[in-house]
């Protein structure tokens, strides 16, 4: 995983990752996967512009890479990645979003809110440039961390979005709202 980051200026900053690997027979293989510019208008305000994790849950923002990091022997597989065959979450978009954090006493408030690409005809596509339907996907997120416990954070994702057809397969032919 070869991981990226630069402040350009005290609001500016930019994030690239790639991740190269090898296969069972040893054919290198490359996937890029975040490359985002960011700008800070201030805590309550970020604006994020690129392919990023998109911030649904908690695996996904907190450990989206880092094994290591997990509590767990291996990442629950509702949060699998699309190379894990997986995804039944949406993990990687590309698009805009909105993100900040507001301090009050006792709690903290944060909160996201993107427009993305959406997903692809299967669960592994990624939709790079252009979205195969004309609805893009939308995310809505809120979450509260009370400072009298270290460490909680409890909050809730709402994520809009229509799968396109797959007409190739017969299982199927009809779109599909999520």
């Amino acid at each position: 995983d070869f991981y990226t980051t630069s402040e350009v200026t005290d609001q500016v900053s930019v994030l690239v990752e790639a991740d190269f690997n090898a296969d069972t027979e040893n054919a290198a293989t490359y996937r890029l996967e975040r490359a985002l510019v960011k700008y800070a208008f201030s805590d309550l305000l970020n604006v994020t512009v690129g392919k990023l994790h998109v911030p649904v849950g908690y695996w996904n923002p907190a450990t989206h890479h880092g094994s290591w990091l997990q509590t767990t022997i291996a990442r629950p597989d509702i949060a699998l990645r699309e190379a894990e065959n997986g995804a039944f979450i949406p993990v990687h978009q590309i698009g805009i979003n909105l993100s900040g954090v507001k301090e009050f006493t006792g709690v903290d408030v944060e909160y996201d809110a993107g427009v993305f690409n959406g997903r692809g005809r299967t669960v592994t596509e990624v939709q790079h440039v252009k979205d195969k339907n004309d609805g893009k996907a939308v995310n809505l997120h809120v979450s509260l961390r009370p400072q009298a416990i270290e460490g909680l954070t409890v909050g809730g994702n709402v994520w809009f979005d229509e799968i396109p057809s797959n007409p190739p397969t017969a299982a199927r032919r009809e779109a599909i709202n999520e």
